[in-house]
């Protein structure tokens, strides 16, 4: 695949993610973080055999021991990043959970020995600045000071940072030993075992559902869209290094901004729109840097 294109799925992927994030949070406040990560799962399970089925391929996945780490980091992320919502404002969780690309470049070059060039640093350096700047001076949501008390918003951080280290090694461990598995059958594996770590913590279990429409159609387009991102996400992986994927999820902020607008009245200020600025030239760079890619 050429590297162009793989970042444009990439890029894809970030923007299912943004998506899913926006309905997660909105279901957040009628069903419990593991319930929300349960039913994502499920229907990744389901859209992924579906897929299989369609395209005719197989489930069958070579490396077990991948597969069960995978939905343990899976699960730690996923879980980690629901309920840190609870603690944080959206756009401080986005900056802690954005700290994943440098944290995957140096995994990757301490463990993969990728080589990171001097146009990928500035990238990096330019794009947390730029996250800095949007989160810390541009204060995006509305009545954070007081919404989100300081002595739980440890809870949140630690949250974030264990969400980080998952994603972190987990797409480490793609480039390790899941280049040659099925993205879609990885994706079904990987949700299915998560699901099943899960379902002992999911409150729709123990109490049953609470039949509320909004928040139900809200958790079936966050899934379905998280399905998505994630099997792009995947295949653009296998095709180009973590260390020039991962930055490319600076984007999520320019669509956590226009959907916290759109949906949850959070106007962003100019300091906002300046750090954007500086998000879009970060992944300008990473596309520039692509052409250097051996195909």
């Amino acid at each position: 695949m050429p590297p162009v294109r793989a970042l444009s799925i990439g890029l894809f992927a970030i923007f299912c993610f943004a998506i899913s994030d926006a309905a997660i949070k909105s279901a957040l406040s009628v069903y419990d973080p593991h319930s929300l990560v349960l039913v994502r799962m499920v229907i990744s399970v389901l859209l992924g055999i579906l897929l299989l089925r369609w395209r005719q391929q197989s489930l069958v996945i070579h490396n077990k021991t991948y597969i069960i780490a995978g939905a343990v980091l899976f699960m730690l992320e996923y879980v980690g990043f629901i309920t840190a919502m609870q603690y944080l404002p959206l756009t401080e969780l986005m900056v802690i959970v954005l700290m994943a690309p440098p944290v995957v470049a140096g995994l990757s070059a301490f463990v993969l020995h990728e080589r990171l060039t001097p146009r990928q640093i500035l990238a990096l350096g330019l794009a947390l600045i730029s996250a800095g700047v949007m989160v810390v001076w541009g204060q995006a949501d509305a009545g954070a000071a007081t919404a989100f008390p300081a002595a739980t918003r440890w809870i949140g951080i630690a949250l974030s940072c264990v969400c980080v280290m998952a994603l972190a090694i987990r797409n480490v461990t793609v480039r390790l030993y899941g280049l040659q598995e099925n993205a879609v059958a990885t994706v079904v594996w990987l949700s299915g075992l998560c699901a099943l770590m899960c379902l002992p913590f999911a409150g729709v279990v123990h109490n049953g559902i609470t039949w509320h429409t909004d928040a139900i159609v809200m958790v079936l387009i966050g899934s379905s869209a998280a399905f998505v991102g994630f099997v792009a996400f995947l295949r653009a992986l296998q095709a180009l290094p973590a260390s020039v994927l991962q930055p490319l999820q600076y984007t999520q902020l320019l669509w956590a901004s226009l959907f916290g607008v759109v949906f949850f009245a959070e106007i962003p200020t100019l300091p906002v729109f300046i750090g954007a600025m500086g998000v879009v030239m970060a992944g300008l760079l990473f596309y520039a840097a692509a052409h250097h890619i051996r195909r």
